[in-house]
């Protein structure tokens, strides 16, 4: 009988780590655009509540972000429109950003372009063990 209370603690255990390790070391960052009526608009990052401690869904630990543009049905991911970036492995928290404002301590890789309406546009962020993107356009 006491082997198999041990068995069942065991397995128990190990569905939590499995669980911890998968809700808390990879997460999707999440990206949404606002005023998009505007030439620049702003993004603004934020990651599960599993990734976060209380109070800190909007601070994201960003190592680089890209915009890139579709082009004949195909994102052009070599050719963004605007970049930036930190050496691999280091991170700033960021919780949002306005298109060409340079966030503090990043070094800009692609000077930004100048956006047009109508055209569909890609936000891709990078952390560790995290990434994220959203597709928007800016309204007529």
């Amino acid at each position: 009988m006491p082997e198999l209370l041990i068995k069942k603690k065991f397995l128990f255990l190990s569905f939590l780590l499995i669980l911890f390790c998968t809700a808390g070391c990879s997460y999707k960052i999440e990206i949404t655009p606002f005023e998009l009526h505007a030439e620049k608009p702003i993004f603004v990052f934020s990651k599960p509540i599993t990734a976060s401690p209380i109070g800190e869904m909007r601070i994201v630990p960003l190592n680089s972000f890209k915009i890139v543009q579709k082009k004949n049905d195909r994102w052009d991911h070599n050719n963004p429109l605007w970049a930036f970036g930190l050496p691999p492995g280091a991170t700033l928290d960021v919780e949002k950003l306005r298109y060409a404002s340079l966030p503090a301590g990043y070094v800009e890789t692609v000077k930004a372009k100048k956006l047009e309406r109508g055209v569909a546009y890609m936000a891709i962020g990078f952390g560790p063990g995290s990434s994220g993107s959203v597709e928007f356009s800016l309204a007529p």
